[in-house]
């Protein structure tokens, strides 16, 4: 069966690589304006950050220009880019910003060094920078260049995250405002309302299934949200961030994400389908994740740089965990893990690439923004279909169990040997069926039925009762059940309930001779009848009626049995409110 969904699920998915890919790759991946945003090659010192700028670079430093990534360790570290990269001096188009990754240090002092060695320079803060570019990127104004500009020095202080220097380089102008970057931000937006729409659905799932794994794919889409549009600066319309309250949003909401995504698991795969120790794993990793999420976001000084590694490595230590269970949920034959497995490969990518291009120096570090923003298209919609196949299971499981329900319930008010109502079908609608009509109340008790099953056993004896039960022979106006033993009781309503109460007792002898092949006598019955009024005496109960049939059913036994005596209540008007005639009282 979940093999059959597979197919959709995968045509499914195609169709939104589809729609994802739409937009040339140019759009995703080159948001930089001209060749002036190609990343420079960078050369960096490192020192104290009380010596003099201007000083110190009118020496010689000894810069290392090795290629590999920048080593921002150091109180302050200068980075070098040469101003002629990527520039025609013939129509030369001037650096005017640079851009670098949204990082967290104290200051930036960035220097343009002209060939005669003038040097001028801005400081920024890490709160005054502008974030809001796409990719999680910043910019700051750079000091007046010129064409006899030859360097650009950023002078970083107290940078926490190496990948700050990785994405650093110049550029003439903003990037997100050509066409193909608001083709790219238009369908990021859309992206956005897509996966509302789970959301919203999830929350009105919760109202009718009350399940917990609702709410927390709830949360995953938010924090998914919230990342697309912080990675592509969609916020910058409507909201004024700085650089920190940015930074919080993004590693609380992919720390959210984080925790949500196990949790959700943890709820989501099947209660007998999941290794316990490895669904207590997901929860256990659920508060790794939140607690270094906490340790990330308020940087503690005694760790440094070093609570971005933590963070990295806390979020490694999850991939495994989830390798380990989709596979024991396959396995075990768990129908919800195919959904996950779908939803999940992408992200689950995207975390390798993000976690392998941060620790090894060699590699250009790279966030997949792009196979992010898929694997979210994909996780969304696998994830629905999975939530509606869970609905829609645990709706067959309900109908199911109140399909049970509903046959328990009309087995115990039937009688198992007979098939007829018993008393507990009865009695609780008597009113009811009072005002239906039934007002006649006939008692039937088998003579001498203890004789037959001393003689023939009980076995044959319980043939007689199912032969009497079909003898009594119920319809619409007839009601029949047996109260126990050899007693059963008619309901009878219509014009001539005498006799039909009369006919079906005649009828027992003629049916248990056909129907019981080896009696050797004949079985006769005597009843009782009761006939109520049609006005009057509606709140008489069936134990009250009972009794008086009773009652009636004893002087037939009294009189030679095999017959049945009749008694027709009469209800008197209750003349007590009437006033009696009588003289009148002088006052």
């Amino acid at each position: 069966m979940v093999r059959g969904l597979l197919p959709t699920i995968w045509a499914v998915i195609a169709a939104c690589l589809f729609a994802a890919l739409a937009v040339p790759a140019a759009a995703a991946d080159g948001m930089a304006a001209n060749p002036a945003a190609e990343p420079q090659a960078i050369c960096s010192i490192k020192g104290s950050a009380n010596r003099d700028l201007h000083q110190y670079l009118s020496t010689t430093p000894n810069w290392a220009c090795s290629g590999k990534n920048s080593d921002l360790s150091a109180e302050q570290v200068i980075l070098r880019i040469p101003i002629t990269q990527g520039i025609d001096r013939a129509a030369p188009e001037l650096p005017r910003y640079i851009i670098g990754r949204n990082g967290k240090f104290r200051q930036i002092t960035i220097i343009a060094a002209d060939r005669d060695g003038s040097l001028r320079q801005r400081k920024y803060t890490n709160a005054q920078v502008q974030p809001g570019l796409p990719k999680l990127r910043f910019s700051a104004e750079l000091p007046p260049v010129s064409n006899q500009t030859e360097f650009i020095y950023v002078a970083v202080d107290g940078a926490l995250q190496p990948i700050f220097a990785k994405h650093l380089h110049l550029a003439d102008k903003l990037p997100g405002n050509t066409r193909q970057d608001r083709n790219m931000l238009l369908l990021l937006a859309i992206l956005c309302g897509v996966i509302i729409m789970p959301l919203a659905f999830n929350l009105a799932f919760f109202r009718i299934l009350r399940e917990r794994f609702l709410l927390w794919h709830a949360v995953l889409s938010a924090c998914a949200v919230m990342q697309i549009v912080l990675s592509a600066g969609i916020y910058s319309g409507f909201a004024d961030l700085t650089l920190p309250q940015m930074r919080i949003l993004n590693v609380a909401s992919f720390g959210g994400m984080m925790v949500a995504a196990s949790m959700f698991a943890a709820s989501f795969i099947e209660a007998d389908k999941l290794s316990p120790q490895l669904r207590k794993g997901l929860q256990y990793g659920a508060l790794w994740c939140g607690f270094i999420t906490l340790v990330h976001l308020f940087e503690f000084a005694s760790l440094g740089r070093y609570s971005a590694d933590l963070f990295y490595i806390g979020c490694a230590f999850m991939l495994p965990l989830f390798t380990a269970v989709m596979w024991n949920a396959a396995r075990r034959g768990s129908r919800a893990v195919w959904f996950q497995m779908v939803g999940w490969a992408p992200l689950y990518l995207t975390g390798i690439v993000r976690v392998t291009t941060y620790f090894i120096p060699q590699l250009q570090h790279s966030d997949a923004y792009n196979l992010f923003h898929i694997g979210v298209i994909i996780e969304c919609v696998a994830t629905a279909l999975g939530v509606v196949d869970r609905f829609m299971t645990i709706r067959r499981q309900c109908d199911e169990a109140l399909s049970q329900a509903r046959l328990s319930e009309a087995l115990s008010e039937r009688d198992h040997l007979t098939g007829l109502m018993n008393r507990r079908a009865i009695e609780p609608r008597f009113a009811q069926l009072r005002s239906l009509g039934f007002n006649t109340f006939a008692l039937i008790d088998l003579d001498r039925f203890k004789s037959v099953n001393d003689t023939h056993g009980h076995a044959l004896g319980d043939e007689v009762l199912q032969a009497v039960a079909q003898a009594l022979d119920a319809d619409e106006n007839v009601l029949a059940m047996r109260l126990g033993g050899e007693e059963f009781v008619l309901l009878l309503r219509g014009k001539d309930t005498h006799r039909m109460a009369e006919q079906r007792r005649m009828a027992i002898p003629t049916r248990t001779a056909v129907l019981v092949p080896g009696l050797d006598r004949m079985v006769t019955a005597s009843m009782g009848v009761v006939e109520m009024p049609d006005e009057g005496l509606k709140h008489a109960t069936f134990n009250e009626l009972y009794s008086r049939a009773d009652k009636l059913l004893y002087e037939a036994k009294e009189a030679g049995r095999n017959r049945a005596l009749f008694e027709k209540l009469v209800a008197f008007p209750d003349r007590r409110d009437e006033r009696r005639p009588g003289k009148a009282v002088a006052a």
